[in-house]
């Protein structure tokens, strides 16, 4: 069982991740939080984001989305979790495949 402090950190976490998402004004289906025995996801429903264009500035926005989970944790816990890593490993694949056009 995982204890009250990283549920919270986890629900910070994932939360920033659809705080940002909607302040950017990035579609979304439907929005499920959740934090299982070992982490915590994020599902923007059956499709992920509706609106993912071929675009460099919709790329721009995933990334920040990305980034805002430890951010978050680093603003509100002074510490991030290390918990990013699929997050970074997006952030990787969408910096990588900059090839999209402007």
């Amino acid at each position: 069982m995982r204890a009250w402090r990283d549920e919270k950190v986890t629900a910070v976490h994932e939360a920033s991740h659809a705080v940002v998402a909607v302040h950017l004004k990035i579609k979304l289906n439907y929005l499920v939080i959740c934090a299982d025995e070992d982490d915590g996801f994020l599902n923007f429903g059956p499709y992920g984001f509706v609106q993912i264009k071929e675009s460099r500035r919709q790329a721009e926005h995933i990334i920040i989305v990305c980034a805002a989970g430890a951010e978050a944790e680093r603003y509100f816990f002074k510490r991030s979790s290390g918990g990013d890593r699929s997050d970074r490993r997006l952030i990787d694949e969408l910096a990588e495949g900059a090839k999209i056009p402007n």
